[in-house]
């Protein structure tokens, strides 16, 4: 399962600027981070989410709103009002803010915004003014390859993991995204069963912890390859990690593909 990666940016590393909405959150709703935001449960930081982060809302106490957040663990709680945007109007905060400061991070940052909204060609233009800018930023490279698999332009996509993996091999989500390509992959010469094993069993390795979306590649990996053992096996434990009920219902179809003895294709 392909993953969108974010990188906080420095851009706000000074006096953020105030940000005043009227519109009111409610649950199920989406909204941004627009900077580094801690979420809170009790007396207690649970963690950090990173600028331009994508949550879902799923309880509002006030200005108060309780959500998780995954990269390669999930973390829950409370984020605050003064910390995020609602999803609608968070493209045109971060078109604001590269008028202030354009630096490579905040495009890449839009990027992945403009993934969420399905605006793949525009999403590729910022990921390309981010390389431009700093030709060693691996995620937009990563995030890019994300773009062109959604466009189903397979041999940019794997070009651009390679490279975000060449600039920084420690790099999970370029490990992932191209394991998801060589798996499932609608182009016959794109997939590749046994690469596509090897690098999820890379991801899940230096994740370091059991990741519900490199679980589910593995399991599609292995289902590429053949091994329809391994991949109930693992999609199995994809349903047991994933926290998201709508996520769950599309795993479970997803078993019973494996079982059935037939790998997955991204569509």
């Amino acid at each position: 399962m392909r993953r969108v990666a974010v990188v906080s940016i420095a851009l706000w590393a000074g006096s953020w600027p105030a940000v005043a909405f009227t519109q009111e959150i409610a649950e199920g709703e989406r909204i941004v981070t627009i900077h580094p935001a801690n979420l809170r449960s009790g007396n207690d930081t649970t963690g950090t989410v990173p600028a331009g982060n994508v949550l879902e809302v799923k309880h509002v106490n006030g200005d108060w709103y309780w959500v998780a957040w995954t990269l390669h663990k999930t973390v829950k709680g409370w984020i605050t009002r003064s910390d995020v945007i609602p999803f609608a109007q968070a493209e045109d905060y971060f078109e604001a803010e590269l008028k202030r400061d354009p630096k490579a991070e905040a495009y890449e940052t839009r990027g992945t915004l403009r993934i969420e909204k399905g605006d793949l060609d525009l999403a590729i233009e910022d990921f390309n003014e981010a390389i431009r800018l700093n030709p060693k930023l691996a995620v937009a490279y990563d995030n890019r390859g994300l773009a062109w698999g959604r466009k189903k332009e397979y041999d940019k996509a794997i070009a651009d993991y390679n490279e975000a993996i060449r600039i920084d091999p420690k790099l999970v989500n370029a490990w992932n995204n191209r394991a998801w390509e060589e798996a499932t992959a609608q182009e016959d010469r794109t997939r590749n069963g046994k690469k596509a094993v090897a690098d999820a069993n890379k991801a899940l390795e230096l994740a370091g912890a059991d990741d519900a979306a490199i679980v589910a590649t593995l399991a599609a990996a292995y289902a590429e390859a053949g091994d329809f053992t391994n991949a109930v096996k693992w999609q199995s434990r994809a349903v047991e990690l994933t926290s998201s009920a709508a996520q769950k219902t599309d795993w479970e179809s997803r078993l019973e593909t494996y079982r059935n003895r037939q790998a997955y294709r991204d569509n």
